[in-house]
């Protein structure tokens, strides 16, 4: 429709869609024989006025006049009506091509050492063919492919797409390509700024994040593909993989295009400390270091362990596998919050010298962990768990048997006369150790302050089976809700004639907790030569959120027919659970003595302990995810609150500072309730500066109870600790979303290979008329003009 029309008409003419009318159609129509009768009504009134007027004027004029007046008086019917025009305008929607360049640490920083020449000389065609393009970093790589005349993938794209272009690292930004503002190449895509004008830093590579990013945002849009320029390095967040096949469902196929060497570089690094974060002086602390090396077979290198300023140990270790573990221990002496650090020296040829050493803070205090034992009767599981116990002279242990002398004090290292009624002395505990214990020894409220115990004040608890009582009796009580199995409707066990092991589960084998030597391998064979057992409780099978750590060996329990699990670990609220359905395990000290029984038992009450300070701050606990993070993490930060009931605290919001032990500098927080968790509150926190930090938060009555948590943030060094292209990686995204892998000097005919998907879109539209400017206009003129004619003969 002409632009003037459409103004007379009252539409949009700025519209770049064209306007199309179809139909007018009237809102108050009147019948047909109605609107004859008025016209007729109209034709005569007008017939009579204007023979009133007798012969003059002659018959040419009056019948002008009266023809006029008529039609205004016909259009003014006509907008009576209330008459609407239909339309039908058609819009183009340009297709949407993004493309994503990665911009992280190992694409900004690293060169390649290249090992492939395939790959090299591939780098070497797509950039001019200049081998000095193959010793830049990625980063300006891609770059000087993109700005090519041969590819300007830009420009070419932008000639069928609207092109969205951003940068990725840990998150995904827009990328603002300036355009070129005079000349004949003027509205083009101008070079693309980097490296100067961007910062590659990015402390991780997210791929998945950065896909999901992408999609969300052109959520809704004709989007013809994607184009990923990257090394593949995905190290953090999100699965890629899952991000492409989101993309598949909404047809959007991804191409990718890998820059850099695939193979791995020479490399030693301290990959991690595994050590309890809190100790105690004068227990004996071991330290597991795991290197990781690559192409350094057979070279002896002298591994450091040190406290602070103080060596603690040094090892030369031969290299013979990609990951090697090795064992210190010492006894700490000085209580406070230490750096544990361990370290290699740099070796000849390796490219990245950032992972050499690796910190760990570990917090040593002298007060004594509090352990609450209660026994039906004294078996030889209890006997010899006690007597290994009491030898550990900085515990607390209170113990009781129910069958027992209750007025004796019981027959631990602290006297005690009868399970603790009153919730405020149980919760004084650490641990709670609970064996074959009768249903009848407690009453219903001491079964809700054991769970609360666990819930609330985020204690532990371990229980180990029996033949009479644990865990039969307690089915359908208040205690099952805590532990990690289902209770069958009737006592299940077993008694067998010949022993059977204890078998592990792979989570079993990778957890320290149930680790019986330094080397986890020496571990796992250590398990198979233990004595048999012959006694087990049987489940119905483990709860959803329980990890199973040992099962039988062959006896399946369960809806889903998994082995039946015989020792487990499940984490209840604030605190933890470790049952076992063994109760024969000191059956191990055939022949050798406590070597294993006592390690393994210390090992589970020492990984079991709360993680707060013994005997510290029991209505207020603070803590993180990690005790290390990556500068540019978020650290999930948990706050758990009692009143001083042990009832969990309500409210709204809980105040929390992180402060930067380098330089003072507080950070502000605000946790939100956790749904489900009545009295814990969290948040995540985005680390912002390297550093040693310690956690504060304001808790019941305003009173403000420093963190026992502090935690450290590193500049990272996982960019370039696997600096080669993952090939594979960026395949399999590319196949499963619909795309492909291109090689780079593939680059420039993308363009050619995604196909158009503009859309061509069509809306109905209904404009009012009946108060237009061209009606208006019109009914104005018939009337000017009747009057003008009058005028000019005389007529009033």
């Amino acid at each position: 429709m002409n632009p003037w029309w459409a103004r007379l008409l009252g539409m949009d003419a700025e519209s770049q869609a064209p306007l199309r009318p179809e139909q007018i159609f009237f809102v108050r129509m009147w019948p047909l024989a109605l609107v004859v009768l008025a016209l007729l009504g109209m034709l005569a009134w007008t017939f009579y006025w204007y023979r009133r007027d007798g012969t003059r004027p002659g018959a040419l004029f009056k019948t002008l006049m009266g023809a006029l007046r008529l039609l205004a008086m016909a259009l003014l019917l006509f907008m009576a009506f209330q008459p609407m025009l239909r339309s039908q305008r058609q819009y183009i929607t340009r297709s949407v091509v993004a493309v994503l360049l990665d911009v992280s640490e190992s694409m900004s920083r690293y060169r390649d050492h290249w090992v492939d020449a395939r790959k090299r000389q591939e780098t070497i065609n797509a950039l001019g063919g200049s081998p000095t393009a193959a010793r830049q970093p990625r980063l300006q790589q891609a770059v000087a492919l993109l700005g090519r005349p041969q590819v300007d993938l830009l420009n070419q794209l932008e000639k069928t797409h609207r092109v969205l272009a951003y940068t990725f690292g840990s998150e995904a930004r827009p990328l603002a390509v300036p355009r070129v503002t005079n000349g004949a190449q003027k509205g083009r895509f101008a070079a693309v700024p980097l490296p100067t004008a961007l910062n590659g830093q990015a402390n991780s590579t997210q791929v998945g994040a950065a896909l999901e990013h992408v999609l969300a945002e052109t959520a809704g849009q004709p989007v013809a593909g994607v184009i990923v320029l990257s090394d593949g390095g995905q190290n953090m967040g999100p699965d890629p993989v899952i991000a492409a096949r989101r993309a598949a469902e909404n047809r959007i196929p991804i191409y990718t295009a890998g820059f850099g060497d695939p193979n791995d570089p020479r490399d030693l690094a301290v990959v991690n400390i595994l050590a309890d974060e809190i100790v105690r002086k004068g227990d004996e602390v071991v330290v597991q270091v795991v290197l990781r090396q690559r192409k350094y077979e057979g070279a002896t290198v002298p591994l450091v362990l040190r406290l602070g300023q103080k060596e603690l140990g040094r090892a030369e270790l031969r290299l013979e596998n990609d990951l090697e573990v090795h064992s210190f221990a010492f006894i700490p002496e000085q209580t406070g919050l230490f750096k544990l650090t361990a370290s290699v020296p740099v070796q000849p040829g390796e490219t990245n010298r950032n992972n050499n050493t690796r910190s760990f803070n570990l917090r040593i205090i002298d007060k004594k962990l509090k352990i609450l034992a209660i026994e039906g009767e004294p078996r030889w599981e209890f006997r010899y768990l006690k007597n290994a116990i009491l030898r550990d002279k900085t515990v607390h242990f209170a113990c009781l048997l129910a069958d027992g002398e209750l007025g004796s004090g019981g027959e631990g290292n602290v006297k005690i006369f009868g399970f603790p009624r009153d919730r405020k002395e149980l919760f004084s505990y650490d641990l709670i150790l609970l064996g074959d214990v009768p249903r009848g020894f407690f009453t219903s409220v001491d079964l809700e302050n054991i769970v609360a115990f666990v819930e609330q004040r985020g204690g532990s608890l371990i229980v180990i089976a029996g033949e009479n009582a644990m865990p039969w009796q307690y089915r359908g009580e208040k205690l099952a809700e805590v532990l990690p199995v289902l209770i069958p409707p009737y006592p299940e066990q077993r008694v067998f004639r010949e022993p059977f092991q204890v078998q592990l589960t792979d989570k079993g084998r990778d957890n320290p907790m149930m680790w019986l030597a330094a080397d986890p391998q020496e571990s796992a064979q250590i398990w198979q030569r233990l004595p048999g057992v012959y006694w087990c409780g049987l489940s119905d099978g483990r709860k959803r959120s329980a990890e199973v750590l040992a099962t039988h060996p062959s006896i399946r329990k369960g809806p889903e027919g998994e082995l039946a699990p015989l020792m487990l670990h499940m984490n209840v609220g604030n605190g933890r659970v470790f049952m076992s359905l063994v109760d024969s395990t000191w059956q191990w000290r055939f022949a050798v003595g406590d070597k294993y029984f006592y390690r393994f038992w210390a090992q589970i009450i020492r990984t079991m302990k709360p993680q707060e300070l013994p005997g510290a701050d029991a209505f207020t606990r603070i803590t993180t995810d990690q005790n290390n993070y990556v500068l540019g993490q978020k650290a999930r930060i948990t706050a758990r609150l009692l009143t001083p009931n042990y009832q969990p605290v309500r409210q709204s919001e809980v105040r929390a500072e992180v402060r930067r032990q380098n330089d003072g500098q507080a950070f502000p927080l605000r946790l939100e309730p956790v749904i489900g968790n009545a009295g814990s509150y969290s948040t995540e926190w985005l680390l912002p500066l390297p550093g040693d930090y310690r956690l504060s938060v304001v808790g019941y009555g305003g009173r403000k109870t420093e963190g026992l948590r502090d935690f450290n943030v590193e500049v990272s060094s996982i960019e370039l600790d696997e600096p080669a292209l993952k090939e594979q990686t960026l395949r399999q995204i590319a196949e499963i979303s619909g795309g492909a892998y291109v090689p780079l000097t593939e680059v420039g005919r993308l363009p050619d290979r995604i196909p158009d998907a503009s859309q061509r879109l069509q809306s109905r539209l209904e404009h009012e008329l009946w108060d237009t400017p061209l009606l208006l206009i019109l009914f104005s003129l018939f009337l000017v003009g009747e009057w003008a004619l009058r005028k000019w003969k005389g007529l009033l």
